[in-house]
C-alpha cells in the first residue's frame, strides 16, 4: 500500500500521522514497523478483559488494518529493555513453557520471557501455553522485578508478604525456643534443689 491510497476511515485524526508514517516505511522495508510506532509507555496495564477491551478500543489498533501484512492488535506488557509497561499494536503470538509475555522493542513482536515461570504464581497462575492477548489473565507479569540472572517466579506484591511470613515465623521460632529453655531452666534448678535437700538429709 502506497501514500497514495486512502486511509481508512476508521483511523483517528491524531493517528493519521503515524499511519502514514507506517504506510510509508511499509514501502521500503521487509519489517513493519507498527508495532515500534504505536509503543507507548504506561503505568498500569489492565488486569480483566472488561479493562483489555476497552483500553483496545482507545488504542484502535485495527486503524492499522492491511497497513503492514498481519494483524495487529492491542497488547499491554512488560518491555525487555526499559523495564516499563507498554501499551501496542503487535501480532498476537503463542507464549510458551509458563513463561510471561513481553514486548521486544529490538523484533518489534510479542516473545517470551523464559527467564520467567508464571505457571507458578500463588494467585492466577499462567497455564503451559496461552495467547499474548490474554496477558491480562496474568497480572503478577506485570509486577515481576526483571532480572536477566536468574528465573522470577514470584511477583511484587506476594514477595513481600512472603517475607514478612518468613521474619514472622523466625520471631516465632525464637520466642518458642526462648520458652523452652526458660522450662528447662526452671526444672535443673527444681532437681537440683531436690538432690541438694536429699544429700543434707542424708548427712
Amino acid at each position: 500500500m502506497t501514500l497514495s491510497q486512502s486511509i481508512p476511515n476508521n483511523v483517528w485524526p491524531l493517528q493519521q500521522k503515524d499511519v502514514k508514517k507506517a504506510m510509508a516505511v511499509e514501502g521500503s522495508s521487509d519489517h513493519c514497523l507498527i508495532p515500534n510506532i504505536t509503543v507507548k509507555i504506561v503505568k498500569s496495564c489492565p488486569t480483566t478483559e472488561k479493562e483489555w477491551n476497552k483500553a483496545a478500543a482507545m488504542k484502535n489498533c485495527s486503524a492499522y488494518a492491511n497497513m503492514c501484512k498481519g494483524t495487529y492488535m492491542y497488547h499491554c506488557l512488560p518491555d525487555t529493555h526499559n523495564n516499563k509497561l507498554v501499551e501496542v499494536c503487535a501480532e498476537e503470538e503463542f507464549i510458551h513453557l509458563g513463561s510471561c509475555a513481553e514486548f521486544s522493542s529490538s523484533a518489534l513482536k510479542i516473545i517470551s520471557n523464559y527467564k520467567t515461570n508464571c505457571s507458578v504464581f500463588p494467585n492466577n497462575p499462567c497455564p503451559i501455553s496461552y495467547s499474548s492477548t490474554t496477558a491480562f489473565k496474568y497480572p503478577g507479569c506485570f509486577e515481576l522485578k526483571k532480572s536477566r540472572n536468574e528465573t522470577q517466579t514470584t511477583p511484587l506484591n506476594t514477595s513481600s508478604k512472603v517475607i514478612d511470613q518468613t521474619r514472622l515465623y523466625h520471631q516465632n521460632s525464637a520466642f518458642y525456643i526462648h520458652n523452652v529453655m526458660s522450662a528447662l531452666k526452671g526444672t535443673l534448678c527444681s532437681l537440683f534443689l531436690l538432690l541438694t535437700y536429699k544429700i543434707i538429709s542424708l548427712c
